[in-house]
């Protein structure tokens, strides 16, 4: 059997591969979409049975949802709660950052000593985040606010208690006030 060249095969079959290209492009759910249904699926999933990485994944997705306004829980009652813990798991992972650009030659020992002068750097990226996220208002409010607030949304005593210390660390308190 001979070889035969047809001449336009190789461009039938270059728009046949772009048609498959653009058709495939435009069938995709937008990437808010997809975080959503994934944070959607991971809600029924007990924290517990996270693993420690797919319990970063879920934090980084959810406020990567709440930055970009489309928060997957906004309407569910728990969601206050869940937004608050997804913070403070990304703000652990900025202070690991942090930790680990300034001290390369500790990489890793990020829980074994402290720099008392990347707090405030570490505290503005975290207030940041927070405002970004549309939770500038637990700025305003005391730590018996916060506390109630989350326990209106379903967190336990342990989890509270948690939270409103990781909460404290990014007060900067007026004299008396017990605000930031």
């Amino acid at each position: 059997m001979r070889n035969v060249k047809v001449p336009k095969a190789d461009l039938l079959a270059n728009l046949a591969e772009r048609s498959g290209q653009l058709v495939s492009q435009l069938s995709r759910e937008p990437e808010a979409y997809r975080i959503a249904g994934r944070l959607c699926r991971l809600a029924d999933v007990e924290a517990g049975d996270l693993a420690e990485q797919k319990a970063i994944a879920f934090a980084e997705a959810h406020v990567y949802q709440a930055k970009v306004g489309v928060d997957a829980f906004a309407d569910d009652p728990r969601g206050y709660f869940l937004l608050q813990c997804a913070l403070a798991i990304i703000s652990f992972q900025i202070w690991e950052d942090l930790w680990n650009e300034t001290h390369p030659e500790r990489f890793g020992q990020v829980w074994e000593a402290v720099d008392v002068a990347l707090m405030p750097v570490w505290r503005e990226k975290v207030r940041t985040m927070i405002t970004e996220c549309g939770q500038q208002a637990v700025f305003a409010m005391t730590m018996e606010d916060y506390q109630a607030k989350l326990f209106d949304a379903g967190a336990d005593e342990e989890t509270t208690a948690e939270l409103v210390t990781w909460m404290s660390v990014l007060y900067e308190y007026a004299e008396g006030t017990g605000a930031c």
